[in-house]
């Protein structure tokens, strides 16, 4: 898997219009920027995937929480010794743009891209669950893609 899911999955949207990436109109790609965001590392149910939740991004305008929309993370390797702690991940977004649909499947929430390229599942139940069917309520949202430079440990615990 090539890029794996953060945010409540990476969930963004909502933010004040300098502190959200915009797609041009009509098309499939955004400007690349460098982003810093923080949250909490969960573990999906296959090897190699992650979500973080509890997300928020830093930038110029400040620190906000994020609604509504995915990052998809590359370096699994980068997350696999944070899981369960609170992480910043700095990295860059990446230009294209995708789709991601929500659903319950077998016992979990299951994450996947409109192209198919990337998925995530979580056990029904959990937090990261939680966090994953809140974004099924709007249908297909938007989907980014962060390239990881570096992750730090801001806490050894979620709370």
């Amino acid at each position: 898997m090539k890029y794996l899911s953060f945010g409540v999955l990476f969930l963004a949207s909502g933010l004040s219009a300098g502190a959200q990436t915009q797609a041009p109109q009509g098309g499939d790609k955004v400007l690349p920027e460098q982003m810093t965001l923080t949250g909490c590392v969960t573990a999906g149910t296959k090897a190699n995937t992650y979500l973080l939740t509890n997300v928020q991004r830093k930038d110029t305008s400040g620190t906000s929480t994020i609604e509504g929309a995915i990052y998809w993370l590359s370096s699994p390797d980068k997350l696999k010794g944070h899981v369960g702690h609170q992480v910043q991940i700095d990295g860059m977004l990446d230009d294209d743009v995708d789709k991601s649909t929500v659903k319950s499947k077998d016992g979990t929430v299951e994450l996947t891209t409109e192209r198919a390229s990337k998925k995530v599942e979580v056990p029904e139940g959990t937090a990261a669950a939680d966090a994953v069917a809140s974004v099924a309520t709007s249908g297909k949202v938007d989907s980014y893609k962060i390239k990881v430079k570096s992750v730090k440990t801001l806490s050894r615990t979620c709370s």
